[in-house]
């Protein structure tokens, strides 16, 4: 039998054997999975943490993932939870079990092999481990491709990594990520060196004076805000033009959740970035 012939039959019984299912997907990377495994279907709610795929929003959300409240998932009347250690408070972690609820907990991922995992784990618990073999093919291609990017680079770029929640059109406004983060990850998985790994642990805002003075090859700029308008008034700020970043242009917008959502589609967007990069070379 023909792969796709296969794995609509599967769907087609999965339908058949269980037609009240009903699942609540709570964290970023467990709604984008979930969908990369062509079971968006069966998902009837979602938390705000969860933007990807675009269909998410039309579906009802049930809260934030760590502020999560009982009666918004169960007003779903879900057959099946799934999410990462990331959900909380602890309190209403205990009143969902309370209630019989299947509720699987996947530990939330911190790097490439992690995402690999929890992938494996989610199509083994949802039936569609063949599904998975299709989505963690594509996705090896594009590790390899990057692994091989950093194998042939001629050295390690300096970058910076500037988060904001919109709202700010300059980088005293938007935190820098240091250690312990999922951009400092992302950093060093596509073969850079983060230039604030070592100064602070998680996100900090910085000030004129030390991002001159660590002077980035490359600022990555991740915002809920209006990316086209805010790269203009960097670009523009007299205080900046003296910063390789910005005299080179290679200062790249990117998408927040795609990026660090730490879900199916990490690898495809650190992928993305490098290509971006690459053109102004």
């Amino acid at each position: 039998m023909h792969r796709s012939s296969f794995i609509l039959l599967i769907s087609l019984l999965i339908n058949i054997c269980f037609p009240n299912e009903k699942i609540v997907t709570v964290g970023g990377s467990i709604t984008e999975i979930v969908f990369s495994l062509n079971q968006g279907h069966r998902v009837v709610g979602v938390d705000q943490s969860s933007t990807i795929p675009k269909e998410v929003g039309s579906l009802p959300q049930v809260g934030y993932i760590r502020a999560i409240s009982a009666e918004g998932i169960l007003s779903m009347e879900p057959t099946k939870i799934l999410t990462t250690s990331d959900i909380g408070p602890p309190n209403v972690v205990e009143q969902i079990k309370a209630t019989g609820v299947e509720l699987i907990i996947y530990d939330s991922p911190k790097s490439y092999t992690d995402i690999v995992e929890l992938i494996k784990l989610i199509a083994k618990d949802l039936n569609a481990e063949e599904e998975s073999i299709d989505l963690l093919s594509v996705m090896n291609d594009s590790f390899k491709t990057i692994q091989d990017n950093i194998v042939n680079q001629r050295e390690i770029h300096k970058i910076a990594f500037f988060m904001g929640m919109g709202g700010g059109s300059a980088l005293s406004s938007f935190n820098a990520a240091g250690d312990a983060t999922r951009a400092n990850y992302l950093i060093e998985f596509i073969g850079g060196r983060n230039v604030f790994k070592g100064s602070f642990k998680k996100y900090s805002k910085v000030d004129m004076e030390t991002l001159i003075d660590v002077n980035p090859e490359i600022i990555l700029l991740a915002s809920m805000g209006d990316g086209e308008q805010l790269m203009k008034s960097i670009y523009e700020d007299s205080n900046l033009k003296y910063i390789d970043a910005i005299k080179n242009e290679q200062v790249h917008f990117i998408d927040l959740g795609r990026s660090l959502t730490f879900g199916s589609n990490f690898v495809d967007s650190a992928a993305d970035i490098l290509k971006n990069v690459e053109l102004k070379k």
